[in-house]
């Protein structure tokens, strides 16, 4: 897929995700939805009781606490309260109803009628059969008048796995219709996001599988997945619903996904704003994120996580700002005010903040991508551009007029002397030509056909000359990539400018490996004024063709030694 293409998508894309925001916002809560009356102090009794439904049994002497507050007890636990129905709370023709959110199991009665059960309350765990974390059940008609009313719970908890901060949530009564909105508003938000966070996440796989080498789509792919998997995770309760026992079950797959998120947010920009200090980066998310794990409260791990990738990933963005980088600002804009909604209401930021937060960012991101993109797009219309200039002066190099006049006056002057000769003059300009023809349009060629040319170029020039010149290579390997016509163009500069009126002339190349470097000396016989690594036409080519082939991974230096003309070429070693 080409950039523009890439571009096109991803401003497309961050747009539906910021529109997301406006349309979850307008499916939250239906137009009209009635008040709710939520129940705040209960009196508790532990131990089961015949009498736990009676309206008329006394219970002034159990404590009263609050029912979020309701303390984990072994065996069964009796939870009575006054609930007060107004008449704003009940419409004419539409059910009322009550609401029970519990990790429990749990028998719900009302003015003494049992009206619902989730799972089945036992005083062991072998008998108890969990019941949903959330119920809903329908309040006879006949029942649901204004006035007060003994509502009475009937509860175990044997199968939690673990010790909740709080084991009661929420205890609501009103108009049926409205329990339902005030439950799955919060979800509405969730899944409107989730649309958009999965098309923008598998499209950024498909582009990773495409081209491999770009892992920035690979984890903006994983930021969108583990974004929209959290999210999902998040909302199950309420769009899905799960027995109370499988609840821990569900906080471990939140935290995961929380860790893989921020690990995918931090990693995200790390590739796509490259820099130093990315191993030390990578050591503190890993020591922030198991310090996270330690922190009381499933809620508070997963706020802690995100508060250490955020603030990393802000500390890192903010150096490439610095650096005025492509796509850099819209990226701080998108974590800074993630981070700020999860500042300001870090109680509320799972459950409610995130879904937003979330969708912001990405937007944000893709934003940032797409800039990237765009100037990586131009960046690579200028190499091709720059390219095709250096095919056509490398091209131009070889077929000047004074060059062909030259050779076919020898050529001319050896068919009359001796035709032999003249073929063998004539095949190696053919040879040359096909080998310049083949290597003008690729940025690195083995360094065994960047040879053969050379020692085509310098038969050709030696019989042309009536001169004897000779290449002398060392510690070469035929199979490591050179970019094309470097080595031909410093042998054609050292014999255009030999002066010298030697009948031998000697020019050597050797390679010293270094590491994962290798370093290239050619020397030649030095001219005084006319040295061959004077900056003319044939040296301004060569840093053009280094640059255009390696970027700036290169050096090159070339000056007087001992009486020649010494140049050095470190690039680094790539085989074919």
């Amino acid at each position: 897929m080409s950039g523009a293409t890439s571009t096109r998508f991803f401003r497309q894309a961050a747009t539906v995700a910021t529109v997301t925001i406006s349309l979850a916002a307008g499916f939250s809560m239906p137009a009209g939805a009635r008040p709710l009356v939520a129940q705040q102090l209960v009196r508790m009794s532990a131990g089961d009781n015949a009498r736990w439904a009676d309206p008329a049994l006394d219970d002034s002497s159990w404590p009263e606490v609050r029912f979020q507050d309701v303390p984990e007890v072994p065996g069964i636990v009796i939870l009575r309260a006054r609930v007060p129905l107004e008449a704003r709370h009940i419409v004419q023709g539409r059910p009322t109803g009550v609401f029970l959110a519990a990790l429990a199991s749990c028998e719900l009665a009302w003015d003494g009628a049992v009206i619902g059960r989730s799972g089945r309350p036992a005083p062991t765990a072998g008998r108890e059969i969990p019941g949903p974390v959330q119920a809903h059940w329908v309040i006879p008609e006949r029942l649901a008048t204004a006035g007060e009313h003994a509502l009475a719970l009937r509860c175990s908890a044997h199968h939690r796995h673990f010790h909740p901060h709080m084991g009661y949530w929420a205890l609501l009564a009103g108009e049926y219709d409205a329990l339902l909105s005030a439950v799955r508003g919060s979800a509405r938000f969730a899944l409107a996001s989730l649309s958009a966070m999965a098309m923008v996440g598998l499209f950024a796989l498909v582009l990773f599988l495409a081209d491999r080498r770009d892992r920035s789509f690979l984890l903006l792919g994983l930021v969108c997945l583990s974004g929209g998997a959290l999210l999902l995770a998040e909302s199950w309760r309420t769009v899905f619903g799960y027995t109370y026992d499988w609840h821990f079950v569900r906080l471990l797959v939140v935290t995961a996904l929380a860790a893989l998120l921020n690990l995918a947010i931090v990693g995200f920009v790390l590739v796509r704003f490259p820099g130093r200090s990315v191993r030390k980066v990578i050591v503190a998310l890993g020591a922030g994120l198991c310090l996270a794990l330690a922190a009381p409260g499933w809620d508070t791990k997963a706020v802690a996580m995100f508060i250490v990738g955020l603030t990393l990933a802000i500390g890192w963005v903010i150096r490439a700002v610095r650096r005025r980088e492509h796509g850099s600002l819209p990226a701080l804009t998108g974590l800074a005010v993630t981070l700020a909604a999860l500042l300001w209401r870090p109680a509320e930021f799972t459950d409610l903040t995130l879904y937003f937060a979330i969708d912001f960012l990405l937007a944000c991101l893709l934003v940032a991508h797409a800039l990237q993109l765009r100037r990586f797009r131009r960046e690579h219309e200028e190499v091709l551009v720059r390219s095709a200039r250096l095919e056509i002066e490398l091209l131009r190099k070889h077929i000047q007029p004074h060059f062909l006049m030259n050779t076919l006056t020898a050529l001319s002057e050896w068919i009359e002397q001796d035709p032999a000769v003249a073929v063998g003059l004539i095949d190696s300009i053919s040879h040359e030509f096909r080998l310049l023809g083949r290597i003008a349009d690729q940025a690195l060629i083995p360094l065994g056909e960047e040879l053969d040319l050379c020692r085509t170029h310098i038969e050709i020039l030696s019989r042309r000359r009536d001169r004897q010149y000779e290449l002398r290579v060392e510690g070469t390997d035929a199979r490591d990539l050179v970019p094309p016509a470097v080595f031909h163009t410093l042998v054609e500069n050292a014999i255009t400018h030999d002066e010298s009126k030697q009948e031998r002339i000697i020019l050597t190349l050797s390679a010293a490996p270094e590491g994962e470097r290798v370093r290239y000396v050619f020397t030649a016989p030095s001219a005084g004024s006319a040295s061959p690594g004077a900056e003319g036409t044939g040296m301004r080519y060569i840093r053009a063709r280094l640059q255009e082939s390696l970027g700036d991974d290169w050096s090159f230096a070339a000056g007087p030694a001992e009486g020649l003309w010494r140049t050095e070429i470190t690039i680094p070693r790539r085989r074919t």
